[in-house]
């Protein structure tokens, strides 16, 4: 979801400078905060602030969680990427079953999904676990017969993907990079792309 539907860092990085600086840490770079978008529970704010003690952390995670909230609201459908909308819709009018498979925390799942007017389109939310093997597993069993794809960003998806034996799709348009996108079948640098891969033609 972060990094393929939505672009969570408009959110997460004004969040984690408003807090370092509340908590007087030395407030992460962008480019950590977007490379740390992904990883799940408290081992997120582990990395990007390392030294702070674990009694402090889940306060620190849960001031975060409310600035991104405030914000995501102001922002609502633009905290998604471009024309993500429209093929979410598209797809569901073609008949293709949409599902999640993230490691976020419940609350930030269901937060930006609700927010961003896209909850309804999906069939299945799997979260709060970072075993997306797990995940991919039980969505494989429960879409068994069907044909399956795997979008992602990150080579702990790529890496579900093969170990489920479904063909992936690494998406350039996000916060990953050239390396991370290795693993992956194939490679959509556009929102559009995603269409041809999957041979759905829009156009009637």
């Amino acid at each position: 979801m972060d990094g393929t539907l939505a672009n969570t860092a408009k959110i997460t990085i004004p969040a984690c400078v408003k807090v370092a600086h509340e908590y007087g840490l030395t407030p992460p770079a962008e480019s950590a905060v977007m490379g740390t978008i992904g990883i799940g529970a408290l081992d997120f704010y582990r990395k990007l602030f390392p030294g702070v003690d674990e009694a402090t952390l889940p306060s620190l995670a849960r001031r975060i969680f409310t600035l991104e909230k405030e914000k995501s609201r102001e922002l609502a459908a633009d905290l998604l990427f471009p024309e993500v909308a429209e093929l979410l819709a598209n797809l569901t009018q073609a008949g293709i079953a949409l599902a999640i498979a993230s490691t976020g925390e419940t609350a930030h799942v269901d937060s930006v999904l609700t927010v961003t007017g896209i909850k309804h389109l999906f069939t299945d939310i799997k979260c709060n676990t970072n075993d997306k093997t797990g995940q991919l597993q039980a969505l494989k069993e429960s879409f068994q017969g069907y044909e399956m794809w795997m979008v992602g960003d990150k080579p702990k998806d790529s890496g579900a993907a093969r170990a489920n034996n479904i063909p992936s799709i690494g998406v350039g348009y996000g916060f990953s990079t050239p390396a991370e996108l290795d693993g992956f079948d194939t490679i959509a640098n556009s929102v559009a792309e995603i269409y041809t891969i999957l041979g759905v033609n829009i156009n009637g």
